[in-house]
């Protein structure tokens, strides 16, 4: 936990502290622009203002980021990533994503076109095309309400 906690103190604008839930739960901004690192080395909660991953050129998994954050969330240019799966499901503001060439269109594209219906997928944990076969109302043969 030593080299987590030096981590979180290099990248975090702010302050943070450890949840009930084991997670970190940051009052400012978490920064890694430029970072090397593959994956994220800690688990977030709730970020209050930006948390920042542009040009994580090696990152290739969104798994660790926190559930919420207040202003911005930035992945553009994480060229290895090949999912925004595990990306907050809760945004104040703007969502960046771009240059990330491996993670499929669709995903994209829903971000774009259907935002509030991305982020209910993020919540859901399913898979996209399942998650889309559920909101037009059959999963498996199984009819939905929705």
């Amino acid at each position: 936990m030593e080299e987590q906690r030096k981590w979180l103190d290099e990248v975090v604008s702010g302050s943070w502290k450890v949840n009930q839930e084991e997670k970190v739960d940051v009052i400012g901004s978490v920064v890694c622009i430029g970072s090397t690192m593959e994956k994220i080395p800690v688990e977030f909660g709730k970020v209050s203002v930006h948390f920042d991953l542009e040009n994580c050129r090696k990152l290739k998994s969104l798994k660790g980021c926190p559930r919420e954050v207040g202003k911005s969330f930035d992945c553009d240019g994480c060229e290895s990533l090949t999912t925004l799966k595990g990306a907050p499901s809760t945004v104040g503001g703007n969502f960046y994503c771009e240059s990330t060439p491996l993670v499929p269109e669709e995903e994209k594209d829903l971000l774009d076109e259907e935002s509030e219906l991305f982020f209910l997928w993020l919540k859901s944990g399913m898979d996209l095309k399942d998650f889309m076969h559920q909101k037009r109302g059959l999963v498996k043969g199984k009819e939905f309400g929705f």
